[in-house]
């Protein structure tokens, strides 16, 4: 019923460090005037606290906080299993003969997930919890969709056309000039991670609904309107409902976050170096008010549901 009793209770059961602040341990006092803690209580919880510092040495005169230099945080080994990850879970959706590309065609590489190799990743990896608060940096190489596919690919022009979550006239209608002068459209659209409305996936940032975030769906619909023939690329934290692009697209590829190594996964599955081996865990909601269904979904929830 409130902080003193939760407080009370928490650490009658051993929680002895609330974290990440505290909320309910301001009334500790509280909680003890009224008889629901125990002086003896605090103590305990507190000497534990103390015990392990002591353990590891955070209390010894003339401690200091010191990196480890030593420690590579990016070894190879660690790289090779997020390629092969990464490699193994793209999904490939739909197909009609347009993938994969080749360097003989004029390939027109739109929307807001190229131009972030932060959207390959979680909100709780490092590049988006620790370093996007510090700036654009990532902490560490991670190789963007647009370099991947400029070495694979001949001629191959860039634009957003949207951001994540916003975007302008200007950057939509040249995303549509891209589009016009192409042979081939990649729209790659999706999820940028944070953290309580930081993005439009992670912690904190539900979905009222299965829309593309932001003005991705307009451009999806701009770019079809133009023509040519579009492989809508999705690197999502979440299914999105594609269901009115998806018998207008000549591919659809999916991807969930596939991590530092999602370029090169990405473009490899799009220009036929790799063959596409991922299957989907979850389903595509045709409409954007409808649910992600798995195979225990109930009959009645595939109905008008799945793409």
């Amino acid at each position: 019923p409130d902080d003193a009793t939760a407080a009370a209770l928490a650490i009658r059961a051993g929680l002895d460090v609330e974290l990440p602040s505290t909320g309910t341990y301001w009334a500790i006092e509280e909680a003890i005037a009224r008889g629901m803690l125990s002086e003896d209580d605090v103590r305990r919880a507190a000497r534990r606290v103390l015990r392990q510092k002591l353990e590891l040495g955070l209390l010894d005169d003339g401690w200091a906080v010191a990196a480890d230099t030593r420690a590579d945080l990016d070894p190879p080994r660690n790289r090779e299993i997020a390629r092969r990850v990464a490699e193994e879970s793209v999904v490939l959706l739909a197909n009609d003969g347009v993938l994969p590309l080749g360097a003989d065609r004029r390939v027109a590489v739109i929307g807001p997930v190229w131009a972030d190799v932060r959207s390959f990743m979680g909100c709780y990896s490092f590049p988006n919890h620790v370093m996007a608060k510090s700036g654009t940096e990532t902490g560490l190489e991670i190789r963007g969709l647009d370099e991947a596919l400029a070495a694979e690919l001949g001629t191959v022009t860039f634009t957003a056309g949207t951001g994540f979550m916003d975007g302008t006239d200007e950057d939509l209608a040249a995303a549509v000039e891209a589009a016009s002068a192409a042979e081939v459209a990649l729209v790659t659209v999706g999820d940028i991670a944070g953290m309580f409305g930081d993005g439009t996936s992670g912690e904190g940032c539900d979905a009222v609904d299965l829309r593309l975030p932001g003005g991705q769906g307009e451009l999806v619909e701009a770019v079809l309107a133009t023509g040519t023939p579009t492989v809508l690329v999705l690197v999502t934290g979440r299914p999105y409902a594609v269901g009115e692009y998806a018998d207008r697209c000549a591919a659809v590829v999916q991807a969930f976050m596939p991590g530092v190594e999602g370029a090169d996964a990405l473009a490899g599955v799009l220009t036929g170096a790799i063959n596409p081996s991922g299957r989907l865990p979850i389903g595509l909601p045709a409409h954007h008010g409808g649910q992600p269904g798995t195979y225990l979904a109930a009959p009645l929830a595939w109905f008008s549901n799945g793409i």
